[in-house]
């Protein structure tokens, strides 16, 4: 199996509990893996951006997973990803502090974007 990276940045999401960690290594060894669900990889930088948990397991049972890869042109496209797959999953317990947590974070980074493009084109038109 390709390695794939991990980037610390990319570490947005709350800890997903050691309970939910064993049911998934338990249903990919008795199952096998679902192809309906893939790791999904930052196309061209070979990082994981969803499926850290499923990307460990299959590498430390020998189960070939499936990767889709994605186009992000930046860092906080990735993590806007990240929190609509997490807000939008419904596998995936969340408690209502945690969603509310997710909500603000990329309305942070969706304002950010916001600015960052208005400034450029304010740049721009200043030439």
């Amino acid at each position: 199996m390709k390695e794939y990276k991990k980037l610390p940045e990319l570490d947005i999401l709350p800890v997903k509990p050691q309970k939910e960690i064993s049911k998934l290594h338990d249903d990919l060894v008795q199952y096998g893996y679902d192809p309906q669900n893939p790791i999904v990889i930052w196309k061209g930088h070979d990082i994981i951006v969803d499926g850290n948990h499923r990307y460990d397991i299959c590498r430390e049972e020998g189960i070939e997973p499936s990767f889709l890869e994605k186009d992000f042109a930046t860092i906080d496209d990735v993590k806007i990803y990240i929190l609509k797959h997490y807000l939008q999953c419904e596998g995936r317990a969340k408690t209502p502090t945690q969603e509310a947590t997710a909500l603000l974070e990329l309305k942070e980074l969706i304002a950010k974007i916001s600015q960052d493009a208005k400034e450029r084109k304010i740049a721009t038109l200043k030439q």
